[in-house]
């Protein structure tokens, strides 16, 4: 299960492919230039690129929390180890922990 430490923000393809090598989910707490805007494609096409190039097939979505109020979530997952109905579902368990962890 991917995890979040605040003081942990990604910011390269390799640092991005040693996390999807790890954990097969990233959420753009721990990678920030996945948080979605016009640009946000643009951005991300070398990392994509890189992961593929290195044997994952990604795929990117996201939806909007309102079980633990972190509003819109933006993810990227390899398709290898999750899908569409379980991607979603594992990163509301990672919202849970973090949620958790916040109210300590």
């Amino acid at each position: 299960m991917a995890y979040f430490d605040p003081d942990e923000i990604l910011q390269t393809k390799e640092e991005a492919l040693d996390y999807m090598e790890a954990h097969g989910i990233m959420t753009d707490a721990t990678f920030p230039k996945l948080n979605y805007t016009e640009n946000t494609d643009k951005n991300m096409a070398p990392v994509y690129k890189y992961l593929r190039e290195n044997g994952m097939y990604i795929f990117h979505t996201g939806f909007y929390d309102r079980i633990f109020n972190f509003g819109a979530i933006y993810f990227m997952f390899d398709a290898n180890r999750f899908d569409y109905q379980t991607a979603p579902a594992e990163v509301k368990k990672i919202l849970s922990i973090w949620s958790n962890s916040q109210s300590k």
